[in-house]
């Protein structure tokens, strides 16, 4: 379990340095989406609770990476680049 939240610490440390390209900053998100969704494993386990709700965790997280996805080629389409610095959300 401590694991997974120095999984998550980690990702949230990486994403607070390096804050550069859109895909650094997505990768490092799905890196602490993966720790949350290690410790709800073990959480669940642990409690003998019901497991739906790592679908519905699942299922979300798909989605959210869907999205994430979609954004990063439709910035890459418009400015060329996924440099954060480039985009300027006054103007979307």
């Amino acid at each position: 379990m401590n694991v997974s939240f120095l999984v998550v610490l980690l990702g949230l440390l990486s994403l607070c340095l390096q804050r550069k390209q859109l895909i650094v900053a997505l990768i490092d998100l799905e890196g602490m989406s993966l720790g949350l969704f290690t410790s709800l494993v073990l959480l669940v386990g642990y409690m003998s609770l019901d497991v739906s709700i790592r679908l519905f965790f699942i299922t979300f997280r798909v989605c959210e990476a869907v999205l994430g996805l979609t954004l990063l080629t439709s910035i890459i389409r418009y400015h060329g680049k996924d440099y954060l610095s480039s985009i300027n959300l006054s103007k979307c």
